[in-house]
Formats: C-alpha cells, structure tokens, sequence
C-alpha cells in the first residue's frame, strides 16, 4: 500500500509538472493612470523584431497572448497614438510612447507598475534607471535578467550619460567617461556570466562583449569562449556566438592591413600599402558623402591634424560608387590631407578583409602597416593619438 501511495504521489506530481508547462504565454498587466484604448505590443527584441502579440488597455489593465520557442528577450511598448490621431490632436506633448525590456516565455506572467508614469519612455526620452519601476513574474529568465540589472542600472545609467554627454558637448573628457564605464559594465558582465548559468539571459548580456575588429587580442577572445564552457546545449544562438568569436580571430589587433586599389581625384588608381607612413603611424578614415556622421567628424579631424599632421599621415578614403558625389563633397569640406576613393573591386571586399560594416570608421596602422586601432568615434581616435605620446 505504502508503495502504491509512493507511485500515485509520483504520478501527481509528473501531471502537475506537465500542466505547468504552457506551450504559450499569457501575459497579464496593471498599468495605473494609462488611457483607456492605449494600443499594447509584445515584439521580440533579439535577432529580428516580431510581433508576439499585441491588444488594448482597458481600465488599467491588459491580457497579450502568444507563444515563443524559449525565453526571448522582448520589449513591451505602449503608446495613444490612435487615441491622438481619432480625436485629431495637434498637440504634441500628448503624444506618448512607452518601452519596457524583459524576459518572457511560455506560461503565466504578470507585469505590474505603479503608474504609466513612472515606466521608462520611448526613443530619445529613455531612461534606462526606469527599468526599475516594474516587476514582471514568471519567467525564470526574467528573474535572472532582473537581478542583472539591478545590479548594474546605475552603471548603466553612467555609461548612458556620459556618452549622451559627449554626443552633445564633444568635449573628449565626456568620452572618456563613457569609455571607463562601459568597460566597468563589461566587467559586471563578465562577473554575472561566471556565476549565473542562465544560458538565454547570458548569451544577450554576452553579446555586449563581443568588440569591434583590431580592438583585442587573442586572450579576450579566449575569455570569450570560455563563457559558456558549462554548456552543452545546441540551440542557434550559442552556435552563433561561438562561430562569430572564432571568426573574429581573423581581425586580431595587430594584424597587417592588406593591400587595396583606390582612385585619386584625377581618377589615377594607385596601391594603399605605398601609400603609408613607414617611419610612423597612418590615421585612414573610411567615409562617404551620404554619410551624415562622417562629415560631422570633419572639424574634430581637422583639429586633430593640426597637431599630429607632422607625425602622423592622414588619407580619407571614400566608399562612395558615383565619382561625381565624392568630387562635389570634397569641394565642400575641403580636406587638407590625401583623398581617395575605393575602386568597385575593393569596395565589395571591404567587409570580408576589415570587417568594415559601418562608417565612419577610422584606422590606426604602425610603421609595420598593423592595424593597432579601429573605431567609430573621433572621440576615441583622439584617445589613441594622445596615448601614442608623439
């Protein structure tokens, strides 16, 4: 008898188990002070961006329901647009959007806040110190993301601010303390991977990590893979991350840049490699003339050649594929250093030989013709010239 209980016991428990297991979720939210009518989406915010589900407020309170394959990084977004226009609004100001980040999976969820004020608001207005106004239960990838961020919003908030700061004033101590806290985030990163082995909400924090090319050596790499040494799983998205670590070992800093073609404004096609500064360093910027960042980074350049013009060799190089753009925008910015542009051949193997994938993106290459920096930002190539102590 006794084991007969034992196995009835074992029974229950293994259909109370298998009930839990939703194959969909229910997400069911309190948001105090939101409009009735506000309009509600669930998207997916990892990989690609799709609708998980989507509905309405209705006095205060919402019900999404959808489905995923695992626990997936999301963002709920709120907004009255359709309120605004119905009504014919002109105003503005009355026009909001909302954004919250988080974990969902198949189950029973609750999002719960205080008031609709007090969650974080959309685009320019986001303030990530906001993600604390909410709670969202059952998701047990949620929790683990959840005490995540608690753990780094004020670091989070630093890095935001400062970089904001430096995207207004250009002022390259801004940069620099959006550079310190970033690392000190990643370094919080590395810290919660090592201790917490929640492989969905990891791999999202671990792509963080993952830095532009020419900007690491092999060891960071190494440090990389070994994240998630602890796991056996085979889910795409660790496959992902591990075949892109291993293919960044092609861009290690220090690698020698590779020889290209590229026309000068007289249309002369010449070699870059002779082209460098064999007893020095050589600054390439990749730009184009459609490329709005890129000639705001000018005057910042320009400023930076006037002090190290007579140590360091400068060349412009232009992606662009109609000469006839690149000619009108070098008489406009009238740039007082070499220009060129790439020819069709080159251009197509820029991404494959520099992982170039964006632009502006500048260069610093050694009297050996490596590669010992590549960035983005003027603010950070100044960083790096300053740091060279010519």
């Amino acid at each position: 008898m006794k084991h007969f209980f034992s196995i009835l016991l074992w029974c229950l428990a293994t259909l109370s188990a298998c009930q839990a297991q939703k194959d969909h979720l229910v997400l069911r939210g309190t948001i105090p002070g939101a409009r009735d009518s506000m309009f509600i989406r669930l998207y997916t915010k990892q990989e690609y961006r799709e609708e998980v589900a989507s509905g309405y407020i209705v006095n205060g309170k919402f019900e999404l329901t959808g489905k995923l394959d695992r626990p997936t990084f999301c963002f709920l977004m709120l907004d009255n647009s359709e309120w605004w226009n119905r009504h014919g609004n002109k105003d503005e100001s009355k026009l909001h959007y909302y954004e919250t980040n988080f974990f969902v999976e198949n189950g029973d969820l609750t999002f719960r806040t205080s008031h609709i004020d007090s969650l974080p608001l959309a685009f320019g207005e986001y303030n990530v110190l906001k993600e604390a106004n909410y709670v969202v239960m059952g998701s047990v990838a949620q929790d683990a993301y959840a005490e995540y961020m608690k753990a780094t919003l004020p670091l989070q908030a630093r890095y935001r601010s400062a970089a904001w700061a430096y995207s207004d004033s250009k002022d390259i101590r801004d940069y620099q303390k959006s550079k310190e806290a970033e690392e000190q985030l990643h370094q919080a990163i590395f810290d919660f991977i090592g201790k917490r082995h929640h492989l969905d909400v990891n791999l999202l924090l671990a792509d963080e990590l993952l830095p532009d090319a020419f900007t690491y050596d092999s060891a960071y790499l190494d440090r990389l893979e070994e994240l998630f040494a602890y796991s056996q799983d085979t889910c795409s998205r660790l496959r992902n991350f591990r075949e892109t670590v291993r293919a960044r070992r092609a861009f290690l800093q220090g690698t020698p840049i590779g020889d290209g073609k590229i026309l000068t404004p007289k249309n002369e096609e010449v070699s870059l490699l002779p082209l460098l500064n064999k007893d020095g360093y050589t600054l390439i910027d990749f730009w184009a003339s459609w490329c709005g960042p890129c000639r705001a980074s000018f005057p910042h350049l320009m400023e930076m050649h006037k002090e190290y013009g007579n140590q360091v060799y400068f060349i412009s190089i232009s992606t662009d594929k109609k000469e006839e753009d690149w000619q009108k925008a070098l008489r406009e910015e009238q740039l007082p250093w070499g220009q060129y542009r790439v020819t069709d051949v080159w251009r197509s193997m820029l991404r494959s030989e520099y992982d170039l994938r964006s632009i502006p993106t500048f260069f610093l290459i050694d009297s050996q013709g490596r590669i010992i920096f590549t960035g983005h930002n003027s603010g950070e190539l100044e960083t790096r010239l300053k740091a060279l102590n010519l």
